[in-house]
């Protein structure tokens, strides 16, 4: 079967489509499925016992790191999500008691001042 060069150039089309996805609105396209995109945006946090962050609903925290001195937590989230949620977390000193009662979930260590001080961050799961 010979295909005519229209039909050549719409599977060529097709073929660039799936293989360089192109943005539109938020929204990557890879053939037919729209796939919504996401972002990674920073959160600075306080050096508490318990801290409260407010990120986007749905939020996937990646990893808490120390920048320029500071704390920062960076998350995976949808831009456009309006909607926030309270996530709770607890700062932990090495050998310091972490309460009973609590559902935790580990997330990161952090060391301050060239080592010195070494934290362990986990999110209460409510």
């Amino acid at each position: 079967m010979k295909l005519t060069e229209e039909q050549i150039r719409l599977l060529q089309e097709k073929a660039y489509e799936v293989l360089y996805p192109t943005k539109r609105k938020n929204y990557f396209y890879m053939g037919e499925k729209r796939m919504k995109t996401k972002k990674i945006f920073k959160y600075e946090m306080e050096m508490n016992d318990i801290v409260e962050i407010d990120l986007p609903l749905h939020a996937e925290v990646l990893t808490i790191q120390t920048q320029f001195g500071n704390a920062c937590l960076w998350a995976l989230v949808d831009s456009e999500e309006k909607r926030k949620e309270k996530r709770v977390f607890r700062i932990a000193g090495t050998g310091h008691p972490i309460e009973h009662g609590e559902e935790y979930k580990y997330i990161d260590t952090i060391q301050l001042l060239e080592g010195n001080l070494v934290f362990h961050i986990f999110e209460i799961l409510l």
